[in-house]
């Protein structure tokens, strides 16, 4: 079992949207209800946090010192540096009950972001796909918690989550459109085992896969669906989880302190707190975003 410690104590209400910005030399992540973007160099360590007007779920870099966030009102742009904040697309929703959640992009830099009910309703949430057009496509209907997003090593397959089901599907993906086709669900993961949350793929296949409720990270080949290796965290809310460093083989992993009383926080302190464990397997390197 993998042994996991702590980088910065954060205590996010939320903690989600790990990624590493490899030009900056950086770990990002985000706080969702607290709205707030964090910043952690690992040439400085000065943690930075950079306020959000509304609640931010995902942070994808552009190149430079900008990011594409995805909010409660759509997809926006934000330069780290000086600060510049301007919307890109509000999607054409009604962000009444809604907000953005997990995301990822694909090989030409365009976006696929779902949506989750703000108190996560039965199927209030979707999927979408965004090109460097702007052009908005919903691809999967009716979603509680579209979730942890990641591409096979060949590109040729993504592997999402709507949490509640506890399943892992895969679909197709169309190269030139970014359409998906159901192909089969790859992880049914048992409750006791915690919730599927945010995910990350590795060189060799096999998904990492954070377990909210579940006080850990999974190792899960999606050819089987079984779990082969697990990294124990001593928090039970674990969100989301990406691939650091210059050789990718370091884990960040966010955590959360939502949703336990006051004795839980008691009895497990460091909930919030972003970890990293060293494995021995390279992740893959994640496109960075074009809109």
């Amino acid at each position: 079992m993998l042994q996991a410690s702590v980088l910065v104590q954060t205590g996010c209400t939320l903690g989600e949207g790990p990624v590493w910005f490899e030009s900056r030399n950086s770990c990002l992540w985000v706080d969702i209800i607290e709205k707030t973007i964090f910043e952690y160099p690992l040439h400085t360590k000065i943690l930075q946090r950079h306020p959000m007007p509304e609640m931010v779920s995902l942070i994808i870099p552009t190149g430079d010192s900008h990011v594409v966030v995805a909010l409660q009102g759509g997809i926006a742009r934000y330069h780290l540096d000086n600060k510049n904040f301007e919307m890109i697309s509000d999607l054409d929703l009604d962000w009444t009950n809604i907000r953005c959640n997990d995301g990822l992009c694909n090989t030409n830099g365009n976006l696929w972001i779902g949506t989750t009910g703000i108190d996560h309703a039965d199927g209030a949430g979707d999927l979408y796909y965004i090109d460097n057009k702007l052009t908005v496509q919903k691809q999967l209907n009716h979603l509680t918690i579209s979730n942890g997003m990641a591409l096979s090593p060949d590109n040729t397959h993504l592997y999402h989550t709507d949490s509640v089901t506890q399943n892992i599907c895969c679909y197709t993906v169309d190269p030139s459109t970014g359409m998906l086709q159901f192909n089969h669900i790859a992880i049914s993961i048992h409750k006791s085992m915690g919730i599927p949350d945010g995910m990350a793929m590795d060189e060799e296949g096999k998904l990492w896969v954070a377990l909210w409720g579940g006080f850990g990270v999974g190792r899960f080949d999606p050819q089987n669906g079984n779990r082969i290796a697990f990294i124990k965290l001593p928090v039970p809310h674990v969100t989301c989880c990406a691939f650091i460093g210059e050789n990718r083989r370091t884990l960040l992993i966010t955590t959360a302190k939502k949703g336990l009383t006051p004795q839980e926080l008691d009895q497990y302190p460091l909930s919030g707190h972003v970890f990293i464990a060293e494995v021995d397997v390279a992740g893959l390197k994640k496109f960075d975003c074009s809109l």
